[in-house]
């Protein structure tokens, strides 16, 4: 798994290639060892695909660069909804992988952090924020790969 995959991640997530900008962030998060302190994109032009980038960063460096534990908290509940249905598209996506894809790959990286067999949930997608219930399976289990978005 490379830089270049990321391309192949996104078309075989969504169908469609990553804006140049989110490549960019890829290209430049492995240079660094670093995350950007600022993603200043206008509305529209994929920020919420900041979800892709850090799960596609976890499973390229097996836990080094990425984090187990992905959050994404704003202060609408709408957004956190998209986000959560966006965090889902990129979970079933990995487990619907076809053997030998970057998504399969992508999978069993992800899977082999917490020693999850194929066939498990290679990500978690968790919803925190007012007027919901949330899994809370999560918790015990803090080696699991997961996306949370929530309210702050």
């Amino acid at each position: 798994m490379n830089v270049g995959d990321f391309d192949s991640f996104m078309r075989q997530v969504h169908g469609h290639p990553p804006f140049p900008w989110q490549s960019q962030v890829v290209t430049e998060a492995v240079e660094r060892g670093a995350w950007p302190a600022l993603v200043d994109a206008p509305t529209g032009l994929g920020k919420t695909s900041m979800l892709d980038i850090a799960v596609f960063l976890l499973a390229m460096s097996a836990g080094g660069l990425g984090r187990r534990r992905i959050y994404m908290v704003v202060d609408r509940r709408i957004v956190v909804d998209q986000a959560e249905q966006h965090g889902r598209l990129i979970a079933d996506a990995l487990d619907e992988a076809e053997r030998g894809t970057i998504c399969w790959e992508t999978a069993e990286r992800l899977r082999s952090l917490s020693s999850a067999r194929e066939g498990d949930p290679a990500l978690r997608v968790v919803k925190m924020r007012g007027g919901t219930t949330w899994d809370a399976a999560w918790l015990p289990r803090p080696d699991l790969p997961a996306i949370v978005t929530g309210t702050v």
